[in-house]
């Protein structure tokens, strides 16, 4: 019986503790949130690296896809604003200057999953290469 060894392919998730590797496959970060009309936004409950300044915007240092199931809101980046509506899915890289935030009317309803490392970025290089934007 052949013996296993550890490899590069393993992902692991990362504690609010940890930090964040470069050279590790990592999943950072998954959750979901309900933003009700009129409340505050980001959640003050979210770990420190994640708070969003709604006037300076942040840049995150993984790679996050962030799903908008209900609710309306704006998304805005160095290019422009977008407006953000149901089946919207934001993708952040690594570095990406941008901020966003659900309509105080609506509110909004997001999925989201943070990760990095060498597989993840092999994958989005070879299937989103120089991708402008981050909104599909």
């Amino acid at each position: 019986m052949e013996k296993q060894t550890a490899t590069a392919n393993r992902i692991y998730f990362l504690t609010q503790a940890s930090e964040i590797r470069a050279d590790e496959n990592l999943i950072t970060i998954v959750g979901q949130q309900e933003v009700t009309p009129r409340e505050d936004y980001p959640s003050k409950v979210i770990p420190q690296r994640y708070n969003m300044d709604q006037e300076k915007g942040r840049r995150l240092s993984e790679y996050q896809l962030v799903y908008i199931v209900r609710g309306t809101g704006h998304f805005t980046d160095r290019n422009e604003e977008t407006v953000v509506t149901p089946g919207t899915m934001i993708f952040l890289r690594p570095g990406y200057w941008h901020h966003y935030h659900p309509n105080p009317e609506t509110g909004w309803m997001e999925y989201y999953i943070g990760f990095n490392g060498p597989i993840f970025k092999n994958f989005i290089d070879k299937y989103l290469p120089d991708r402008v934007g981050a909104l599909s």
